[in-house]
C-alpha cells in the first residue's frame, strides 16, 4: 500500500497541531484474519532518502467493524 504523507510543497497531510500529526489511511474493508494468534506487520519506508526527516514515530490500528 502507498501512502502518500505529504503534499508536493513539503506540507504534511492530516490532522493535528504543531508537529504531531494524525494521518489514517483505509487499507481495506472487510479484511479478515481467519485464525486466531499473532499476527506480524512489517512496514518499510521506500523513499530515496534513508530517512525521512520529522518522522519519530508511526502506528497500526486495527478497527474491529
Amino acid at each position: 500500500v502507498e501512502c502518500i504523507l505529504a503534499e508536493p510543497s513539503g506540507k504534511w497531510l492530516g490532522k493535528g497541531i504543531t508537529n504531531i500529526r494524525d494521518y489514517q489511511v483505509l487499507l481495506r474493508r472487510g479484511l479478515r484474519f481467519p485464525q486466531t494468534g499473532n499476527y506480524i506487520f512489517e512496514l518499510e519506508q521506500a523513499m530515496r532518502e534513508p530517512e525521512l526527516q520529522g518522522i519519530k514515530d508511526i502506528g497500526i490500528r486495527i478497527v474491529k467493524e
